[in-house]
Formats: C-alpha cells, structure tokens, sequence
C-alpha cells in the first residue's frame, strides 16, 4: 500500500512539474502553441486566386472591347442590385459565379515560406526565430511571467484576447491575443502589434506582425502573416 501511495505521488508530482514547466515558458502564448517544435509556415497576404484574377482579368478585356454595352448595363442596374451575369462578359455562367464568390471573399494567397523555431531559452523565456526578414528583426522574445514580447522596435507589454476576420469570407475567421505597443518618444510615433491565434475554422495557426507610422523620424509600414498546421503533440 505504501508503495503504491509513493508511486501515485511521484507520478502525480512528474505530471505536474512538466504541467508547471509548459505554463511557465509558454504563458499565454500556451493556448495557441506548443514549444519546443520546429514548423513550416506559409507566407500569405489576402488576394485573388490565381484563377479568380485569371477571370477577372478576362472579364474585364471583354468589357473594354464593348464599352456601348457596358454603359447600358450599367444603367439598367437598380441600386445596390448585384449584377447579374451576361454572356459579354466572355465567361460562362459558373465561372462568373466563381468569380463573384473570390471578389466577396478574399483568399489568404501564400507569397512565400518561413521555418520558425520555438525554443525554450536559459533565461526562461520562449523564442520565436525564422520570423521574415533580416536579422535582428527575424525573431521575437516572450517573457512570460509579464506576458511581454521583446522584439526589434520594443517591448509590448499591453496584450488582451481578440476576434477578428481577416476578409468577408467566413474561413478567415479567428481568435487568439494580441500584444501592442505605441510609442511615442523622441522622434517616434509608431503604432506595433503582435497577433497569435487560431482560425475558427480549419484550427490553423496564425501570426500576424505589424508595425506603422514613423520610427527614427522615418516613415514605416513593416506587416507580415504566417500560416501554419498546428503540430500535433
């Protein structure tokens, strides 16, 4: 009996000390990812599908080869009334459809791919590397006992849950936290974030970094988004 109450509580114990270390490095960061772990994440900006642009593009040739038309279709529209397909716009039926559904709703696009690293550091903080851009800027640091983010234009120390859609599109959907930061001094007005969540939909992770108005008295629109599987555990 002895040694059965001395192994739960050791087993007790283990599950509780890993339990311990995972909230202690992850913090909040813990809802949406896993460390230490390596994945491969998509690059990605809102855009047309290839195919969509394809259409549209094809579309708006014919358009311009009957303008006259055009003017009177237009003019035939009631207002707020969605046009309706005709067979002068040189696609069929369903592809005018396909292209009415990608214009309401953008897509996420990949333009391209990053490897990120999370990884526990010695001075129990979490880093996140293989960020896009040049170093310094290609990772971030996560204290997580302040719940702050150490990156190249300051530390956020302000972060709250948020919602958002990225387009019209339901699949754009998400939940997750965001860090921020204004800053203000010297010669700086600058507005940085720092997203992390999930899609409410596929469950995909995603990144979001953002930075905009003026550091160093120079002018600056710095924004990214990764897209990622969530590694199973």
């Amino acid at each position: 009996m002895k040694s059965t109450t001395f192994l739960m509580v050791f087993v007790l114990a283990v599950v509780t000390t890993a339990s311990t270390l995972a909230d202690k490095y992850t913090g909040k960061m813990g809802d949406f990812i896993s460390a230490p772990a390596i994945v491969e994440a998509r690059i990605v900006v809102l855009g047309l599908d290839p195919e969509v642009r394809a259409l549209a593009e094809r579309v708006r040739s014919n358009m311009s080869k009957n303008s006259e038309w055009l003017q009177t279709y237009v003019r035939e529209l009631h207002p707020g009334q969605e046009a309706p397909y005709h067979q002068n716009f040189g696609v069929s039926e369903a592809e005018y459809q396909l292209l009415v559904k990608g214009i309401r709703g953008l897509n996420l696009v990949p333009v391209g791919s990053a490897t990120l690293t999370f990884e526990y550091r010695d001075d129990d903080t979490l880093q996140i590397s293989g960020l896009p851009g040049e170093a310094p800027f290609d990772q971030i640091i996560y204290e997580p006992v302040s719940d702050s983010i150490l990156c190249s234009y300051g530390t956020l120390t302000k972060s709250e849950q948020t919602a958002g859609r990225l387009s019209a599109s339901e699949e754009t959907g998400w939940t997750g936290r965001i860090w921020k930061l204004r800053r203000t001094e010297d010669n700086d007005n600058a507005n940085i974030g720092f997203v992390l969540g999930r899609f409410d939909k596929s469950g995909q992770n995603i990144l979001i970094h953002e930075v905009k108005g003026r550091v160093d008295d120079q002018p600056i629109d710095y924004h990214y988004m990764l897209v990622w599987d969530v590694p199973s555990r």
